[in-house]
């Protein structure tokens, strides 16, 4: 592929990019389609901003882990920043900001684990409404497991039995455990 400066992506001769999934696409049903114009919510339930890392999972046709799977799986993505600009009608307001732009702003962080499958036309879609979709923003609740739960250096004022945590917040790059976790 040659240099070039021009605002849009760019393949080698004989293949085709198209976008998979997107910022403010729904993850569960009922959400509605991302109208991209400011005024959109609910994304603790829609793709985040900025994907970075990205991986694949395969999965065979009852829902279970098969690493040989090629036509379904589930992709999960890191959301490592954002671009205010985008995310409100006027742009991001002037200090003090109001508390709906930074709940925004806060749940367009973290990472959406999404089910994606071929089509009948050999392309791979996103599953809107799979029982697999989630996000996990900086305030989505977790528990902690291991050698590391309850330590006192796990304590906090969120947790103090140090059992407890929340979310993900400005991740970077990726990786596949040696376990198959993300």
């Amino acid at each position: 592929v040659a240099k070039t400066l021009a605002d849009k992506s760019t393949v080698p001769a004989g293949y085709t990019a198209r976008t998979l999934f997107a910022l403010g696409d729904p993850l569960a049903a009922g959400v509605a389609a991302f109208k991209n114009d400011g005024t959109d919510t609910n994304y603790d339930q829609r793709c985040g901003d900025n994907h970075d890392g990205v991986q694949y999972f395969g999965l065979n046709a009852a829902g279970t882990r098969d690493v040989t799977s090629s036509s379904r799986g589930l992709l999960a993505m890191n959301h490592e920043y954002i671009n205010q600009l985008y995310l409100h009608a006027n742009g991001p307001t002037a200090r003090p900001r109001p508390a709906a732009e930074t709940d925004i702003e806060v749940a367009c962080h973290g990472v959406s684990v999404v089910e994606v499958a071929k089509g009948t036309n050999a392309q791979f879609a996103y599953v809107q409404g799979s029982a697999f979709n989630r996000r996990i923003t900086p305030l989505t609740p977790m528990q902690l497991s291991g050698v590391a739960r309850g330590h006192a250096l796990m304590k906090t004022s969120f947790s103090a039995a140090g059992t407890d945590c929340r979310g993900t917040l400005n991740n970077c790059g990726t990786g596949l455990t040696p376990w198959g976790t993300y």
